[in-house]
């Protein structure tokens, strides 16, 4: 009961962080164009995503990366922090630039991870499918499920269920 309550209150001052913190660098990009890393995490099916505790919607797993930070040690800071999981490997999938909700550049990798599944401040980890992604993903991460369905479409994904679709 007590660490529920803790765990509310923290998700609570991370909404109110996320969004000062939002709305003053869209206003004041002091540093320029932050730099972030995703994972895309699949299993069968599934996607491991967060529902973020600052209610903007599903998110893939990551975030920014410290000023000296390489992209593959954001990316499995990140993992760990948000999800308790352990990145295994990792391959990029695809870097771009967006300005919602702040300029930043992203690079997406496709995941495979170990561990236990565990909550963070920053949000849930659930598995959704490719439809639910679709449709609840936060907007600045699109680029990344328009890129899942373009490997989809072309038989280069990582899923098993497209494999075998574009098997002779």
């Amino acid at each position: 009961m007590l660490q529920r309550l803790i765990l509310r209150v923290k998700r609570g001052a991370f909404w109110l962080c996320s969004r000062l913190m939002i709305a003053t660098y869209a206003r004041v990009p002091l540093f320029g164009r932050l730099r972030g890393s995703l994972a895309v995490i699949t299993d069968n099916e599934r996607f491991l995503v967060l529902e973020r505790a600052d209610g903007l919607g599903l998110s893939f797993v990551g975030g920014l990366a410290r000023p000296w930070e390489p992209e593959e040690a954001t990316l499995a800071r990140e993992v760990r922090e948000e999800t308790g999981l352990t990145v295994l490997q990792s391959s990029p999938l695809l870097r771009y630039d967006h300005d919602w909700p702040y300029p930043h550049r992203t690079a997406a990798f496709m995941v495979e991870i170990s561990g236990k599944i565990a909550g963070s401040w920053e949000g849930t980890p659930v598995w959704v499918t490719f439809a639910e992604l679709e449709r609840r993903v936060v907007t600045n991460q699109r680029e990344i499920v328009a890129a899942l369905a373009a490997r989809a479409k072309s038989g280069t994904s990582d899923r098993p269920e497209d494999r075998r679709a574009s098997t002779p």
